[in-house]
């Protein structure tokens, strides 16, 4: 008689670890880490382009390039969060919604602020500032809960 190996559903169960359902294969923070990559490379290509900012009396030269070294440094900044937290358990959908409408936001002000625009922008980048700042709460919100419990 042939010796049969017996499985039970418990020891199967230790044998084979569970997936953690709250983890994403690739770590939040490279995203962060890559974007920086792809601001940097953009800028690269639009050295010389301005735009003009009136404020009150004053006007501001903005050049693509320096806003996109502050964009990356801010980035940088929202990295070393996710990487300083990468052993706390985020929750999913509020590290996801914090990315993304982040991101979003940043790409979209990124991309047109060089534009030629004839309409008045204020309500959309306070819009877009407002939504920021709920991103930011998200995340604040975020990290609290994965530190409390």
């Amino acid at each position: 008689m042939k010796n049969k190996k017996s499985f039970n559903r418990k020891e199967q169960k230790e044998a084979i670890p569970l997936e953690d359902k709250n983890q994403t294969t690739i770590p939040i923070y490279s995203y962060w880490f890559f974007s920086i990559m792809v601001i940097i490379a953009s800028s690269m290509f639009v050295k010389h382009a301005k735009t003009d900012i009136q404020y009150n009396d004053a006007s501001y030269a903005l050049y693509f390039h320096h806003l996109s070294i502050a964009i990356s440094i801010m980035l940088l900044i929202f990295g070393f969060i996710y990487w300083s937290q990468r052993n706390n358990k985020l929750t999913k959908w509020m590290t996801n919604f914090h990315s993304v409408l982040t991101l979003v936001i940043i790409g979209t002000f990124y991309m047109t602020c060089f534009q030629e625009i004839t309409w008045n922008t204020t309500p959309i980048l306070m819009l877009g500032v407002g939504l920021f700042a709920i991103a930011q709460i998200i995340l604040a919100l975020n990290i609290w809960k994965a530190n409390k419990g």
